[in-house]
């Protein structure tokens, strides 16, 4: 707001950030493929379009022109629920008005044909002039990886599967966040289907409850991390996480008897609790274990060595000179920020138009949209004066719309879906469209969240009092991905709610 930046958000819910933007335009979910054409043509059409563009996308202005001539905003209007004169508007704003950004968000993509979507809105971005520059989107570069020399960077090896005989789950509850209609459940309790499942994690999940062997995970505060980061502008950097909480105890590590102890993990301050350890750890005892290729693939005895020789082959800087300042200041850049523009943006326009994301298999029901907040899954697990505020996963719903199904503030519901059903409360707000429906996608574990009270060296877990409300939205979600971009089709569902007196 100092800068005097105009922030426009499209989004059928009124998120954190829509409700701190100069506009909200609540877009019908799944049409926003048709907004972009549909500026997209207006820009052309008023000649607002950056020259360059047309060479990156490898088209002539008279096969765009032609290409986008039945995207008029009239049309989009009666796709997106956003009225013909202010699609003219924004299109003429988004382009006269720089330097600008145009910024996908997760709902976008994670639908059928998502990535159609994505690939319209980076259309209407280079033709305005927003990609590649000073304040507009930057194509990320950055590849997130560090491999040391050995057997694991060898120029085209293979890895042949030959059946799942072991699956290893890190920090991560599948059984509750995969969709319901993948069935995931079900598969890890097949012995035939997954012979020997290994769980790491810091807290006893549904997915933990079914393991054949369960290990303690040390917590995030814990232990090393570290991120290979670009900006928006295109400057790259990276980020450090240290060890910060200071428990009493040793790691027992995975050692036989008698194998030398490689390092020292930790100073006696930092180490975590109990037998849990950082995943970095146990990876490298593990391949010493092992020996031979594996062992030569992990040229390094602890963590902090590892990320040593990571931060001088990114860096440059060899030596502990570069590692030594991210210690210090916990960022690094690694060079100036330098825009790209690249030579073909690769937008396959005419299968974005074939593909029309806007015409997503309707059905019956209403469409459910998924968000996060702050309070959501495992963020607030065993967070009990963050749970004794918000200890609910209620469906939001729009007066209007509750009206018309008769349904009241706080009456229990069951929603259905072709997956699975799930029961919660109704929190009526005019934060979500008429004609949509919302619900948060994650609810936390554990005891504390469910308010159940037990005695532990923390008094206050004899003193709880709340009952969680809701469940989970992801039994309702069905198990075919977007068949292009590959990733859950979190976004497309459609439900239909039953009162339950």
């Amino acid at each position: 707001r100092r800068r005097e930046i105009r922030v426009i958000t499209f989004d059928p819910r009124s998120s954190f950030t829509a409700s701190r933007s100069d506009e909200w335009h609540p877009i019908r979910p799944g049409t926003d493929a048709a907004l972009a054409l549909a500026m997209a043509k207006v820009i052309v059409k008023k000649g607002l379009y950056e020259e360059e563009a047309l060479g990156a996308l490898g088209l002539s202005l008279e096969e765009l022109r032609g290409l986008l001539e039945p995207f008029a905003p009239f049309w989009a209007q009666e796709i997106t629920g956003i009225g013909a004169r202010e699609i003219e508007r924004l299109a003429v704003e988004f382009a006269t008005r720089r330097p600008q950004a145009l910024i996908p968000g997760g709902g976008v993509h994670q639908r059928e044909r998502g990535v159609y979507t994505v690939l319209a809105l980076l259309l209407l971005g280079a033709l305005a002039g927003a990609m590649g520059k000073e304040g507009g989107y930057v194509m990320p570069t950055l590849s997130h990886c560090w491999v040391p020399e050995g057997p694991f960077r060898k120029e085209g090896a293979e890895v042949y599967r030959k059946g799942l005989d072991f699956l290893f789950v890190y920090r991560s509850d599948p059984v509750q966040i995969n969709p319901g209609g993948m069935g995931t459940e079900e598969h890890l309790k097949d012995e035939g289907r997954v012979p020997f499942l290994v769980v790491m994690d810091t807290r006893m999940t549904p997915t933990a409850s079914l393991a054949d062997l369960l290990l303690p995970a040390a917590h995030p505060l814990e232990e090393w991390g570290l991120a290979l980061k670009e900006t928006l502008d295109g400057e790259k950097f990276l980020a450090l996480r240290q060890p910060v909480l200071h428990p009493i105890g040793e790691p027992a590590l995975l050692r036989p008897r008698g194998l030398p102890r490689y390092g020292k993990r930790y100073p006696r301050r930092t180490a975590p609790l109990g037998e849990a350890l950082p995943l970095s750890d146990l990876l490298i005892e593990v391949a010493q274990r092992i020996g031979g290729e594996v062992k030569e693939g992990f040229p390094f005895t602890e963590t902090e060595e590892y990320l040593r020789r990571f931060v001088a082959e990114i860096s440059g800087s060899p030596g502990r000179k570069a590692w030594e300042e991210l210690r210090r200041k916990g960022i690094l850049p690694l060079g100036d920020a330098r825009p790209r523009r690249p030579e073909r943006l690769r937008v396959p326009l005419e299968e974005v138009i074939e593909a029309a994301p806007w015409k997503e298999k309707r059905g019956e029901g209403i469409p459910l949209i998924l968000f996060s907040t702050a309070l959501s899954g495992d963020r607030i697990t065993n967070a009990k004066w963050l749970l004794e505020i918000s200890h609910s996963n209620s469906l939001w719903i729009h007066p209007s719309s509750a009206s018309e199904m008769g349904i009241r503030e706080g009456e229990r519901v069951k929603v259905h879906s072709p997956h699975g059903e799930i029961v919660t409360r109704v929190s009526l707000t005019e934060r979500i469209s008429p004609g949509v429906l919302a619900i948060r996608k994650g609810i936390p574990g554990g005891r504390i969240s469910q308010g159940k009270r037990f005695r532990s060296d923390d008094p206050d877990t004899g003193l709880l009092w709340w009952r969680w409300e809701g469940e989970s939205p992801y039994p309702l979600l069905g198990p075919d991905p977007d068949p292009l971009g590959g990733g859950p089709a979190l976004a497309g569902v459609r439900v239909r709610v039953e009162r339950m007196g």
